[in-house]
């Protein structure tokens, strides 16, 4: 390829001697070729940089790596890059003052409801203070000897509601004070 290309560009030289316009059907095979041997040199230089730097050093070309589009020195891509970065600082920026405003605003909603728990706690506390007492005010344990008929009724009896049989075992039962 590098022989080939040298000596289309002696031809293209010879040719433009005699006339001041380069023949392009010529110097386009010569763009052609000269980009299938970067290509080729590239995968080359990826697989095995020594084989790279043998074959330069004797073809005795230059191989020059293209710089990204951000390092290169045109006041578009320069622009392109910065604005890039900007936008980028932007994002982070704004990104970091919603997660302090979330942060902040969590803990304040803990805060409340740490408080509301509490709240709801000693209500709960309360009341179950108020229930004892009632219970307590309301009804006394009291032992009252359960009567001989009750303990063994007679089913036979038609007075005789089932749900009256006092079953419970123990002769003391909650009796409300009236």
């Amino acid at each position: 390829m590098t022989a080939l290309i040298r000596h289309w560009s002696l031809l293209v030289d010879d040719i433009s001697k005699e006339t001041p316009k380069k023949p392009t059907w010529l110097t386009h095979r010569i763009w052609l070729v000269i980009n299938a041997r970067r290509k080729f040199l590239r995968l080359l230089r990826e697989r095995n940089t020594e084989a790279f730097e043998k074959v330069i050093k004797e073809l005795k070309i230059a191989y020059h790596v293209q710089k990204q589009p951000e390092h290169v020195k045109t006041r578009k891509a320069w622009a392109e890059a910065q604005l890039r970065v900007r936008v980028e600082q932007e994002k982070e920026r704004r990104l970091e003052e919603l997660h302090q405003s979330y942060i902040k605003e969590r803990k304040e909603k803990l805060k409340q409801m740490e408080k509301r728990k509490q709240e709801l706690r000693k209500e709960e506390q309360e009341k179950l203070e108020k229930n004892n007492k009632l219970d307590k005010k309301n009804c006394e344990i009291r032992t009252v000897p359960i009567p001989a008929n009750c303990r063994n009724p007679n089913r036979s009896d038609p007075g005789y509601l089932p749900w009256t049989e006092l079953k419970p075992g123990p002769d003391a039962y909650m009796i409300p004070n009236d």
